[in-house]
């Protein structure tokens, strides 16, 4: 009978451990079950963020294009005039801003526009221009009336004789 009780107790433990292993299933199930729907939220998630983004690159695509078929050429507001001193540099054509001149090595290298300084207080409006930028001197010389030099001024206008 011990031994009968024994086999009984040993059926037992061995049903109980079987059904701690079932239950230890079941929760691991669970546990994994939860693990998926998170991983699924985040990638539910992710993809949203994916959408909106890519709403967004094809707004600032449109937006692009539009600027650049705007896009005006730096150079369209000036001309490259010939001066006395025998030196090229580009004078400001436009209406929107006051009128200037620009150092064309700038403008040709970086189309950028730099505004070229007059050097008045070292050659005494001879004509004579600097670039800040590049360091680039000009000089434009000045009119000569009757043999005489006269102040230089690029935006004179001309008189016809």
């Amino acid at each position: 009978m011990a031994i009968e009780t024994i086999g009984i107790a040993w059926t037992a433990v061995k049903e109980l451990i079987k059904a701690a292993g079932n239950i230890q299933d079941a929760t691991n199930q669970a546990k994994v079950a939860g693990l998926v729907n998170a991983a699924q939220k985040e990638v539910n998630e992710a993809n949203e963020l994916i959408r909106k983004y890519y709403v967004e690159n094809l707004e600032l695509h449109k937006k692009v294009s539009e600027l650049e078929a705007k896009q005006v050429s730096v150079k369209e507001n000036y001309n490259l005039e010939d001066f006395e001193g025998y030196q090229r540099v580009y004078k400001y054509a436009g209406t929107e801003q006051r009128k200037h001149l620009a150092c064309p090595v700038c403008m040709d290298r970086d189309e950028k526009v730099v505004i070229l300084q007059r050097d008045d207080d070292t050659h005494e409006g001879q004509g004579v221009f600097h670039c800040l930028t590049c360091t680039q001197s000009y000089y434009l010389g000045p009119k000569q009336i009757g043999g005489v030099k006269t102040k230089f001024e690029p935006f004179k206008e001309e008189d016809d004789d």
